[in-house]
């Protein structure tokens, strides 16, 4: 299979896995099983479950969501609130800490 056709039967079942489990509960093994290939192959395309999902994110941005243009002020509107979102969605993704919180006691 060419590798972009091979990389939208991946994203169709990222995206049917991501809808019915969400993202934490979702697991590469899961995503592989749907699109039926072995986890090396979805490895091959996306090194990681979140570069799989950002994937997504971006598919699904240029599927429903255009450049804005002056003489269309809702698809601005439209491009103005997506961007705020991813904005602020990726800020908050890279603010948190891979390391366990732990509490002092004092």
């Amino acid at each position: 299979m060419p590798k972009d056709q091979r990389r939208a039967q991946l994203l169709d079942a990222a995206n049917a896995v991501f809808t019915t489990r969400g993202y934490h509960a979702a697991a590469m093994d899961d995503i592989a099983e749907a699109a039926g290939v072995s986890k090396p192959v979805l490895y091959q395309h996306f090194g990681s479950k979140l570069d799989l999902y950002l994937a997504l994110l971006d598919r699904i941005r240029a599927e429903h969501f255009s450049t804005p243009t002056t003489s269309d002020p809702s698809s601005t509107c439209t491009w103005r609130c997506w961007t705020a979102a991813a904005s602020g969605w990726s800020t908050s993704w890279r603010r948190r800490s891979p390391r366990p919180r732990t509490t002092l006691s004092g």
